[in-house]
This record gives structure tokens, sequence and C-alpha cells, in this order.
């Protein structure tokens, strides 16, 4: 199994779309693990990428600016959960998948 992880943020990220989508087909991976997605860019990696399941979640403190994790994948995702520690000013979450 290949598994590829890449944080795709960056403040020019309307520049870099098409070469990101490129680079993440051509990768090839089992599984993708995706950083820092905007949810514009996550509605065109699952137009524009071969991956048929795909996952995405947000801590709550950072719904608007961002800060989101996706998951591509060509396996089917039966369940995928986000937990969120909350013990300072920041969220700390960690996004869990199972896959079939």
């Amino acid at each position: 199994m290949k598994i590829a992880t890449y944080n795709v943020w960056n403040h020019e990220i309307d520049r870099r779309e098409a070469q990101l989508i490129h680079m993440i087909n051509s990768v090839d991976a089992d599984i993708i693990g995706l950083q820092e997605v905007p949810p514009a860019f996550y509605a065109k990696l699952k137009a524009n990428t071969h991956y048929k399941h795909h996952a995405y979640a947000a801590s709550d403190n950072y719904k608007d600016t961002g800060d989101f994790v996706a998951i591509l994948c060509k396996h089917p995702i039966v369940e995928h959960y986000t937990f969120v520690k909350k013990d300072s000013d920041d969220d700390i979450n960690a996004h869990s998948v199972i896959l079939r």
C-alpha cells in the first residue's frame, strides 16, 4: 500500500491548484492525507482527481480559515472521525479514517 501526505496551503494556492492536482494524480498513492485544504480546493480535488473515496474535517475554531484536513483514497472509507482536544486557546485535532 502506498501512502502520501502533503500540506497544500500557502497564500498563493489559487495559482498552484492545477499543479497540485497534477502532482496528486501523479503520485498515485492508495491513500493521500492532506492538511490545510480550503473548501473550494477540496471540491476541485474531488472533481479532478481519480480518487473515488474522500473524507474532510475541521475543528470548530478554524471552519472559516481553511485549516481543514482531507483524505483521498482508492479504497472505500467505512467511517471517519475528527477528535478535538480543547485544553488551550488552540484546538488540536486528529482525523481518523477506517478503510475497508
